[in-house]
Formats: structure tokens, C-alpha cells, sequence
């Protein structure tokens, strides 16, 4: 699941609508499988720092996800603002 806050994939949240976190970016990448890559941002005890998350877009749903980085990469961003 995606949404304009975070995603939830593999059992896990990730949230990017929390203060200290950010979406720094959303790409697709891979040719088989092709896949979502989200950029997160956090910043923690230990100062800032990024992880990537990869979901992977079923076969044939590839305009989907391309509506999705489109989406997810124009709205704005708290980490973004920060920098």
C-alpha cells in the first residue's frame, strides 16, 4: 500500500510524514522486475541520514507506478524544505 503519508510493504510502515522524516525522492529503476525506489529521509540521535525502500510493480502495471513517482515527486516535501 501507498499513500500520500508513506507505504507499508513487507510487514513494515514507512512514513515520511513524521517531524524529522522527508520522501527525498521516488524513481523507477530495473527492467525485470521494474520498481518503485523511495528515498527516505530521517534524522535521529545520531544526525541525518537516508534509506531506500523498493517495491516492485507487478507486470503490466507500470503506468500505475509512473502515476505514482509523478505524483509522490511534485508534492512537497518537509526534508526538501529543510535543506
Amino acid at each position: 500500500r501507498i499513500s500520500a503519508e508513506g507505504l507499508y510493504v513487507s510487514g513494515q510502515f514507512h512514513l515520511w510524514n513524521r517531524l524529522g522524516t522527508g520522501l527525498k525522492r521516488v524513481v523507477l529503476e530495473g527492467h525485470n522486475p521494474v520498481e518503485l525506489v523511495f528515498t527516505i529521509t530521517y534524522f535521529s540521535r545520531f544526525g541525518p541520514g537516508a534509506y531506500d525502500v523498493r517495491v516492485p510493480v507487478p507486470p503490466g502495471e507500470e503506468a500505475t507506478a509512473e502515476r505514482v513517482m509523478t505524483r509522490l515527486s511534485s508534492r512537497p516535501s518537509s526534508s526538501r524544505s529543510r535543506q
